[in-house]
């Protein structure tokens, strides 16, 4: 438990990453960082590697499908700004690797749907929350 500078109980937000492909539902009228604070019965702090934002705008400029999700899950971190943070750490190589390693040195939730990520997260004691078939449950991999 932890506690302010006058002994009051605090309760220390959840602080959560999230992979690219979780942004992409967003394309199917997902709400994700909502679906996560209805499930978690609070809001927890969402963060968006460096990476990512770079991996989203190399796909938006795609046609098709996938290039409409990538410009959709931009509008939507737009639209979202007050409850998500940027992070720079390991901008240097693959973005798996980077939303690993950053997750273990900061200690983060680790929200994606990626198997071979959650494979190597929960080896490394990453915990993980996943998106159920369409977006509509979210399966976190440890008790809140």
């Amino acid at each position: 438990m932890a506690y302010d500078s006058v002994g009051n109980i605090t309760i220390e937000r959840l602080a959560i990453l999230v992979d690219t492909n979780i942004l992409m539902y967003v394309y199917d009228g997902i709400d994700v960082f909502q679906l996560v604070a209805d499930y978690l019965e609070y809001s927890p702090k969402f963060y968006i590697h460096r990476l990512v934002i770079n991996e989203l705008k190399s796909k938006e400029t795609r046609s098709g499908k996938l290039g409409a999700k990538a410009r959709i899950a931009e509008n939507y971190l737009q639209k979202k700004l007050g409850i998500w943070e940027i992070i720079d750490d390991n901008v240097n190589g693959e973005v798996d690797r980077a939303l690993l390693e950053t997750a273990i040195a900061r200690k983060m939730v680790l929200f994606t749907n990626d198997k071979t990520l959650i494979k190597e997260a929960k080896l490394s004691g990453v915990k993980v929350i996943t998106l159920g078939r369409k977006g509509k449950i979210i399966k976190g991999a440890f008790d809140i």
